[in-house]
């Protein structure tokens, strides 16, 4: 079967083309046009052969100087130069004529497919006549006239509209507005965004969560019994806080985002644009609720137990400061230099050198710095037998209470 070999260029890559093969340059060209690219994709040229793989292949060969990396089908060079090596291969000419090149009007593929459903008030219970409030200002409020329209200030509007109009007038009328803006997201009724009554309503999965999963479970603050309205702390500065606007969204300094976007953008602040951010980072493991760490709540209330160490087939059970008796907020010492000290700020956590870790792993880091990154470690190694609470090793500690409470054998 023949396929087409093609030559595309973009407006918005001056200087790069594109070389592949196809059997559908349409959908090729249409795939290609996703959101984060500016303008859809021109092709200079189409031709059909029979071994077109072998052909594109080897005009990637030929001119492989050229290549901007092993990796990617483009080159920066001429289109008309490749043409001349295509043609060697004595395509049958296929280009798209100018109608039938993409333009701007053409909806990026992803966008299609993505696109929400539109909203209307009566799927989501909201009768004619409703009053909505607007989420940073609840004096803001707005009246329900149809089953997409609502009256704001005398005029008949969309969520859309009416959102940018009371944005536009508080942030200044040069603010920006993301792709994608939807007034759902600043509109409530009866203290709940039109967005997440939607999402509750309809029994929809939110698809593009970007918090961690744990069993298949996106973080929500009504799964840890924390309400709409609660006031969360930055568990590095206890002044910075944030206000919980729905089930999954917070609002940080007059914007809403999720507890990841929000930790971010206060490490950046505080260390600097260039800190990394590891895979995997979480926003539940940087802001707190009532002095605990989300993710030592959302573990604590959800009964999820956590890998135990395994000595021979005897399993051991997981530390927690809480069974010592060593509250939340307690300092800690290293059992070789009293100069070393650490923070508990969970039932499982504490703060090293401005770092949240485990005690196992503030050891490791310490007795590496003392002694060597090139030190081994068994494989029963833990943290409770280098830290000391009031002068006494944690791991004593811990078997001195379960003595006292009749758990262990005296």
């Amino acid at each position: 079967m023949s396929k087409i070999v093609y030559i595309l260029t973009n407006p918005s890559m001056p200087g790069l083309i594109k070389i592949g093969a196809t059997t559908n340059l349409q959908k090729t060209m249409k795939d290609l046009y996703q959101p984060n690219v500016p303008e859809p994709f021109q092709c200079f040229y189409a031709g059909k052969v029979d071994n077109a793989e072998s052909v594109a292949q080897g005009l990637h060969q030929l001119f492989a100087d050229h290549r901007v990396s092993s990796a990617r089908d483009f080159l920066r060079m001429d289109a008309q130069k490749v043409l001349y090596g295509l043609q060697l291969a004595n395509p049958k000419d296929v280009t798209p004529t100018k109608e039938q090149q993409p333009t701007l009007e053409d909806k990026p593929l992803k966008e299609q497919q993505y696109k929400l459903s539109k909203f209307v008030f009566s799927k989501v219970g909201i009768p004619i006549g409703a009053r909505l409030t607007f989420y940073r200002d609840k004096a803001i409020t707005c009246k329900v006239v149809g089953d997409r329209e609502i009256e704001f200030e005398g005029e008949l509007y969309s969520l859309t509209a009416a959102a940018r109009k009371v944005l536009l007038r508080k942030d200044g009328p040069n603010r920006p507005f993301a792709t994608g803006f939807t007034g759902t997201n600043y509109w409530c009724y009866q203290d709940e965004r039109l967005s997440s009554l939607r999402t509750r309503m309809e029994k929809k999965d939110a698809k593009g969560a970007k918090d961690i999963k744990y069993g298949g479970k996106v973080f929500a603050f009504s799964k840890v019994k924390i309400p709409i309205g609660a006031s969360l702390t930055f568990y590095q500065d206890k002044t910075i806080t944030c206000k919980v606007v729905d089930d999954r969204k917070i609002e940080f300094e007059g914007e809403l985002c999720s507890l990841t976007a929000a930790a971010r953008k206060v490490l950046r602040r505080k260390e600097g644009p260039a800190r990394s951010f590891a895979t995997g980072f979480t926003g539940t493991k940087h802001w707190c609720y009532k002095d605990e760490l989300l993710k030592s709540r959302r573990t604590r209330m959800e009964n999820k137990g956590v890998k135990n160490i395994k000595r021979g087939v005897k399993k051991l059970q997981v530390f927690a400061f809480s069974k010592v008796n060593i509250p939340v907020g307690a300092i800690l010492t290293f059992c070789k230099d009293k100069t070393i000290t650490c923070k508990v700020i969970s039932d499982r956590k504490i703060e090293f050198e401005g770092e949240l870790c485990s005690l196992t792993a503030a050891a490791r880091k310490v007795l590496q710095r003392k002694e060597g990154t090139g030190k081994p470690y068994t494989k029963g190694f833990a943290g409770t037998y280098h830290w000391c609470y009031e002068n006494e090793r944690i791991w004593s500690r811990s078997k001195r209470i379960k003595k006292e409470k009749g758990l262990v054998a005296k």
